[in-house]
């Protein structure tokens, strides 16, 4: 009886010592131990994918049929949108007018108590306004959903500190000309926008066209010609083919481009 006494009393201790060690110096909010893990069913995930998929193909009909009319969005800075009207008037221009692209990195499904679903969402996003302006970031986004619909997001975004390849690419090109040819600020700053314009054109559509499996290259040839058109318009047909000649040699040297 001792020795059972004993044990038994060596039991409670060690469960006492290990539920103090244990314990954490914040309880829990939310009764995320509750939620589990969705291995199997990815209809959660394929939503909020279809989702971005819908904001690069500028499709917001399609967008307003994953959103929930009672949505409640809270944005990177903090501000409230809550309800579709709300939505729509906040972001309907954005989803109609601008250059998106979005690349996911990674996201989790989870299935709360009540069995609804929770996805969290990793991606490094690039907007391009319709007034040419670029805003690139990465974004920790997390969905709410509830009988299909996406009722409530969170939003965080951060700066990215490497710009999108392209940016890099241009500067790079722009340098070498204005080093190649000793131009002057005013000149290379118009290149710098050139050159620029014509890769935000571009990079949005390439993305689109190369997620579909199509052939990219005819889109890279409009966007040669372009550039070449205007460099002629500038420059005259001599000085354009000069410099275009040193900037496919400066591309096949350091970028290894087929041209």
């Amino acid at each position: 009886m001792k020795k059972i006494l004993f044990l038994t009393i060596l039991f409670c201790f060690t469960l006492l010592s290990y539920a103090q060690k244990s314990k954490l110096p914040y309880e829990i909010r939310w009764p995320l131990d509750e939620w589990k893990l969705n291995k199997k069913d990815d209809s959660a995930v394929r939503l909020v994918l279809n989702l971005q998929k819908a904001a690069e193909n500028n499709d917001y009909s399609s967008i307003k049929t994953f959103i929930s009319d009672s949505i409640n969005i809270t944005g990177p800075d903090g501000s409230r949108i809550q309800g579709i009207d709300a939505f729509e008037e906040n972001f309907r221009p954005l989803f109609e007018t601008a250059s998106i692209i979005i690349r996911p990195q990674g996201w989790l499904s989870f299935k709360t108590k009540e069995k609804n679903d929770f996805v969290l969402l990793w991606t490094q996003e690039e907007i391009i306004d319709e007034h040419g302006n670029l805003n690139y970031y990465n974004a920790h986004e997390g969905f709410y959903i509830v009988n299909g619909k996406i009722q409530a997001v969170n939003q965080w975004h951060r700066p990215r500190i490497n710009p999108p390849s392209y940016v890099s690419r241009v500067n790079k090109i722009v340098d070498h000309l204005s080093n190649e040819f000793s131009l002057n600020p005013y000149i290379k700053e118009y290149l710098q926008d050139l050159y620029m314009r014509n890769f935000l054109k571009t990079s949005p559509i390439v993305k689109k066209a190369a997620d579909n499996g199509e052939d990219v290259r005819k889109f890279w040839s409009t966007h040669s010609q372009s550039i070449r058109s205007e460099l002629i318009k500038t420059f005259g047909q001599d000085n354009a083919n000069k410099m275009l000649k040193s900037v496919n040699e400066f591309r096949k040297n350091n970028f290894k481009d087929e041209i």
